[in-house]
């Protein structure tokens, strides 16, 4: 089956926009992922006992994966975003 020039370039077109559109979609996750990591970073340099930030910033990231009940944090929607802010800024009360 031969392709025609209209369909690859319609084909090229709709995947740039899902490409696109994903990534405009996770720009609410991306911004509060470097406010946790920001914070994670400032909360090892206080603390005596944590070594690493990672460990810190693993533990919230599986809360909020299961708040949220998504197998990835980097898959959270707008909307989850939304509600995985509300639980980071309770932890951060509790860290």
């Amino acid at each position: 089956m031969e392709i025609t020039e209209a369909q690859l370039e319609a084909l090229i077109d709709r995947k740039l926009a899902e490409r696109l559109a994903t990534n405009i979609r996770n720009m609410a996750w991306k911004s509060l992922r470097e406010e946790i990591d920001a914070f994670c970073e400032k909360r090892v340099k206080t603390n005596v006992i944590a070594k690493r930030s990672g460990s810190l910033r693993d533990a919230i990231s599986t809360l909020i994966r299961f708040n949220v009940d998504c197998r990835n944090v980097a898959s959270i929607d707008d909307e989850q975003a939304d509600k995985a802010r509300e639980l980071f800024e309770s932890i951060k009360g509790f860290i």
